[in-house]
């Protein structure tokens, strides 16, 4: 009895494996991606805003492409600067992005999951 249980369990982990199901997965291609509340208009609007360069920041860096997980629960998370930013710029955005409002989350076969979504932004003194 043990033994089938284990063989079965042992089953059930290299099947989910194999066939790639992981829940913590971070998808590019779905059904439904995450939508900002209001839509992309709107996200453009928050980003204008609300995302003001920093006073005390020489460097002008221009456009960066920032990554960031959106959550099954519509949180932005796991943030990550990329091409074409400078570190001090990086930091402040960072901390505006996972302060944004909560996200519809992407949908995949039915359900919520994470994805990873990339937003350039460009960088500009006022």
């Amino acid at each position: 009895m043990n033994l089938k249980f284990n063989l079965l369990f042992f089953f059930v982990l290299t099947t989910n494996f194999l066939s790639g199901q992981n829940d913590n997965q971070l998808y590019t291609v779905v059904e439904k991606p995450p939508e900002f509340p209001g839509g992309e208009a709107y996200l453009f609007k928050y980003l204008r805003d609300n995302l003001k360069y920093p006073k005390d920041i020489t460097e002008i860096c221009g456009t960066m492409t920032i990554q960031f997980s959106i959550e099954k629960s519509g949180y932005a998370r796991l943030v990550k600067c990329g091409f074409g930013g400078c570190k001090s710029n990086c930091r402040g955005i960072k901390k505006f992005i996972q302060k944004m409002p909560r996200w519809q989350p992407a949908i995949k076969n039915g359900k919520p999951i994470r994805f990873l979504y990339t937003l350039p932004i460009k960088i500009e003194p006022e």
